[in-house]
């Protein structure tokens, strides 16, 4: 598996622990991203981890420092406090697991957010999710 697909499966892992009401498989999680406002109410809440990237860094002595970014969404028909409370429980499992189960040597969630979308019951709660390793 790729580097990219080790770390987004270990964070679906680490959504689904979080929050225990996403549904099994790809019922509620995938790496992928598609338009929230088609899911069926039987997929929320939903995640997707979605959009890599990653820089790299040259070091001394021929070594190099991998910055990897990837954004974690997760949908649902719930309030802005129940979003918020999402975002705290996966940030919180991220933070507990700071080398993502050893796929890197350090990983936070640098930024997070909540989109309201005017006029839709549906919310989404954006992480964004830096994880570096030295090569």
């Amino acid at each position: 598996m790729s580097d990219f697909g080790a770390v987004m499966d270990v964070l679906i892992t680490e959504c689904r622990t979080a929050v225990p009401a996403i549904p099994a498989g790809a019922l509620g999680a995938e790496r992928d991203f598609r338009l929230g406002e088609e899911l069926r109410k039987d997929e929320l809440p939903h995640v997707f981890v979605h959009s890599p990237a990653e820089q790299i860094e040259l070091l001394d002595l021929q070594q190099e420092r991998r910055t990897f970014v990837c954004t974690i969404d997760v949908w649902d028909e719930v309030g802005q406090e129940a979003m918020a409370v999402y975002l705290d429980a996966i940030r919180d499992r991220i933070a507990a697991n700071r080398t993502l189960t050893s796929s890197v040597d350090y990983a936070t969630v640098s930024a997070r957010q909540i989109v309201e979308l005017a006029g839709k019951t549906r919310r989404v709660g954006r992480l964004e999710v830096t994880a570096v390793e030295d090569v």
